[in-house]
């Protein structure tokens, strides 16, 4: 019977520390979207104040 606790305890430390890593991931994927989404508005940005080449006139 010990040796079923032991194993259940280290199955809830696993567990825990899987939860943990989740989170973590979870996290950096956020942090991940967020940067994502300042790269596209300013990538929008730059090319909303390029300018369009001049006409040529013959």
């Amino acid at each position: 019977m010990v040796l079923f606790e032991e194993q259940c305890l280290k199955n809830q430390e696993e567990l825990a520390r899987l939860a943990r890593q989740q989170e973590e991931i979870l996290r950096l994927m956020a942090l991940r979207e967020k940067r994502d989404e300042e790269l596209r508005q300013l990538l929008i940005s730059v090319l909303r104040n390029q300018q369009p080449p001049p006409l040529s006139s013959s």
